[in-house]
């Protein structure tokens, strides 16, 4: 679990290209960095069928605001990639902004 800090992070939004054969590729676009403070919320297992559970994480982070940033584009903090799965704009005052984001499962 992510102890409470600020930390440096790469924000990525996914982009999709057409592959010769008719196809879709996606790959992950950096498009700025942020400065963000943590805090964890929550950690807990998820079973998928014929696989040990996994941990899933859950963190808020707070950054300034930034209009580039939704929810569905990605965060890599360190070796780490987290999900945006909300934005709270104005949070918890004007030019700031908090993000809940999620890990994947590992």
């Amino acid at each position: 679990m992510i102890a409470s800090r600020r930390v440096l992070a790469t924000l990525f939004a996914v982009a999709e290209a057409s592959t010769p054969f008719g196809g879709q590729a996606r790959s992950w676009t950096p498009l700025a960095t942020l400065w963000v403070s943590l805090s964890p919320i929550s950690t807990s297992l998820v079973a998928n069928p014929n696989q040990p559970p996994q941990r899933r994480e859950q963190v808020r982070a707070q950054a300034r605001d930034m209009a580039i940033v939704s929810a569905g584009q990605r965060l890599s903090i360190g070796a780490r990639h987290w999900r945006i799965t909300a934005v709270d704009r104005g949070q918890p005052q004007p030019g700031l902004m908090v993000l809940d984001l999620e890990s994947d499962a590992t």
